[in-house]
Protein backbone atom coordinates (compact mmCIF):
# COMPACT_ATOMS: atom_id res chain seq x y z
CA UNK A 1 0.00 0.00 0.00
CA UNK A 2 1.84 2.95 -1.21
CA UNK A 3 1.95 5.96 1.92
CA UNK A 4 -1.09 7.97 -0.10
CA UNK A 5 -3.19 5.24 0.04
CA UNK A 6 -2.54 4.52 3.72
CA UNK A 7 -3.46 8.06 4.33
CA UNK A 8 -6.48 8.17 2.61
CA UNK A 9 -7.63 4.74 4.56
CA UNK A 10 -6.71 6.23 8.03
CA UNK A 11 -8.26 9.30 7.30
CA UNK A 12 -11.58 7.23 6.11
CA UNK A 13 -11.33 4.95 9.17
CA UNK A 14 -11.16 8.72 11.49
CA UNK A 15 -13.82 10.31 10.08
CA UNK A 16 -16.49 6.93 9.68
CA UNK A 17 -15.45 6.81 13.49
CA UNK A 18 -16.68 10.02 14.32
CA UNK A 19 -19.56 10.36 12.15
CA UNK A 20 -20.66 6.67 13.56
CA UNK A 21 -20.78 8.16 16.73
CA UNK A 22 -21.54 12.01 17.35
CA UNK A 23 -24.61 11.27 18.12
CA UNK A 24 -23.97 8.54 20.71
CA UNK A 25 -25.32 8.82 24.67
CA UNK A 26 -22.24 9.61 26.07
CA UNK A 27 -21.46 12.09 23.90
CA UNK A 28 -24.89 14.02 24.39
CA UNK A 29 -23.87 15.94 27.51
CA UNK A 30 -26.23 19.20 27.35
CA UNK A 31 -28.39 17.80 30.44
CA UNK A 32 -25.28 16.89 32.45
CA UNK A 33 -23.57 20.10 32.09
CA UNK A 34 -26.00 22.84 29.94
CA UNK A 35 -25.52 26.17 28.60
CA UNK A 36 -22.17 26.32 30.16
CA UNK A 37 -20.46 23.95 27.74
CA UNK A 38 -21.32 26.52 25.06
CA UNK A 39 -18.72 28.79 26.58
CA UNK A 40 -16.29 25.87 26.82
CA UNK A 41 -16.59 25.33 23.50
CA UNK A 42 -16.17 28.91 22.27
CA UNK A 43 -13.15 28.99 24.19
CA UNK A 44 -11.87 25.79 23.18
CA UNK A 45 -12.39 27.08 19.41
CA UNK A 46 -10.66 29.76 17.20
CA UNK A 47 -12.97 32.48 18.84
CA UNK A 48 -10.73 32.29 22.23
CA UNK A 49 -7.96 34.89 20.31
CA UNK A 50 -11.17 36.66 19.52
CA UNK A 51 -12.63 36.82 22.97
CA UNK A 52 -9.40 36.81 25.01
CA UNK A 53 -8.94 40.29 22.87
CA UNK A 54 -12.48 41.68 25.18
CA UNK A 55 -11.72 43.68 28.44
CA UNK A 56 -12.75 41.26 31.64
CA UNK A 57 -16.13 42.66 32.30
CA UNK A 58 -16.81 42.92 28.55
CA UNK A 59 -15.79 39.07 28.11
CA UNK A 60 -17.86 38.04 31.03
CA UNK A 61 -21.01 40.46 29.52
CA UNK A 62 -20.76 38.58 26.35
CA UNK A 63 -20.22 35.10 28.34
CA UNK A 64 -23.91 35.47 30.27
CA UNK A 65 -25.32 37.00 27.47
CA UNK A 66 -24.88 33.90 25.36
CA UNK A 67 -25.88 31.76 28.52
CA UNK A 68 -28.85 33.58 29.15
CA UNK A 69 -29.88 33.39 25.26
CA UNK A 70 -29.67 29.96 25.24
CA UNK A 71 -31.32 29.10 28.74
CA UNK A 72 -34.03 31.24 27.58
CA UNK A 73 -34.41 30.07 23.64
CA UNK A 74 -34.57 26.46 25.15
CA UNK A 75 -31.49 25.68 22.96
CA UNK A 76 -30.74 21.70 24.20
CA UNK A 77 -28.24 20.66 21.29
CA UNK A 78 -25.40 22.27 19.46
CA UNK A 79 -24.52 20.87 15.98
CA UNK A 80 -20.31 21.71 15.68
CA UNK A 81 -19.14 19.99 12.50
CA UNK A 82 -15.20 19.23 12.15
CA UNK A 83 -13.16 18.24 9.32
CA UNK A 84 -10.39 16.07 9.68
CA UNK A 85 -7.55 15.69 7.54
CA UNK A 86 -4.29 14.42 6.96
CA UNK A 87 -0.90 15.60 4.97
CA UNK A 88 2.20 13.89 3.94
CA UNK A 89 4.60 15.91 3.38
CA UNK A 90 6.05 16.34 0.13
CA UNK A 91 9.77 14.95 0.37
CA UNK A 92 10.05 17.60 -3.00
Amino acid sequence: MSELEDAKKRATTTYNAAADFFDHPANTFWERFGPEDWWSMIMGSGYRGTVDQLAPETREQVRQENLDFIENAGVRSVEANVVYATAIKSSD
